[in-house]
C-alpha cells in the first residue's frame, strides 16, 4: 500500500487516499469537540469517533516525550505495528493512516462492530470463556498472575 503525503490543516498526513478525510478533518482540527464524539481521554491521549472512523490523538506532556515524539511520532509506530498484524493475518482494527504536527500525532482507524479493546477482552471476554478462547493453560496462568 502506498501512502500519500498531504498537509491538511497543519497536519502532515500519510494516508492511501486523502479524500477519506478531506471533507471533515479541517473542521475537526479547529474544534474537535464540535466535530466528533469523545470516546475516552487521559492526559496524553484522546480518542474521538467521527463518521466511521476513530481518531487516536497523542499529545505528550513531558518534555522528554515531546522531544522523542517530535522525531518518532507515536502514531507512525502504531500504524506500522497494525500493518504487521494485518500482514500476519492477526485480527485487529484496520489502521488507515497517520499524521503528525510537531510533537503530536494522530492514528486514523476504521470503526468496526464487534471489536473490543485488549483490556476488555482479557478481563471480560477471555476470563468468562477461557476454554474456547485460549485453552486451560492460559486461564491458569492468568489466575496465577492475578
Amino acid at each position: 500500500m502506498t501512502l500519500i503525503k498531504k498537509n491538511i490543516s497543519g497536519w502532515n498526513w500519510h494516508i492511501p487516499d486523502p479524500s477519506i478525510i478531506e471533507a471533515w478533518f479541517a473542521n475537526f482540527a479547529k474544534a474537535p469537540e464540535a466535530a466528533a464524539q469523545k470516546i475516552k481521554a487521559n492526559p496524553v491521549r484522546t480518542v474521538w469517533k467521527i463518521n466511521d472512523y476513530y481518531i487516536k490523538h497523542n499529545h505528550p506532556r513531558r518534555k522528554r516525550d515531546k522531544l522523542r515524539f517530535f522525531f518518532f511520532p507515536k502514531a507512525k509506530s502504531e500504524f506500522k505495528s497494525a500493518k504487521i498484524l494485518d500482514k500476519e493475518k492477526i485480527p485487529a482494527i484496520k489502521s488507515i493512516g497517520w499524521a503528525s504536527k510537531k510533537d503530536e500525532s494522530i492514528l486514523l482507524s476504521e470503526s468496526m462492530e464487534g471489536f473490543v479493546n485488549a483490556r476488555e477482552f482479557w478481563f471480560q471476554t477471555a476470563s468468562k470463556n477461557q476454554k474456547s478462547l485460549a485453552g486451560k493453560s492460559i486461564g491458569r496462568r492468568r489466575e496465577q498472575i492475578f
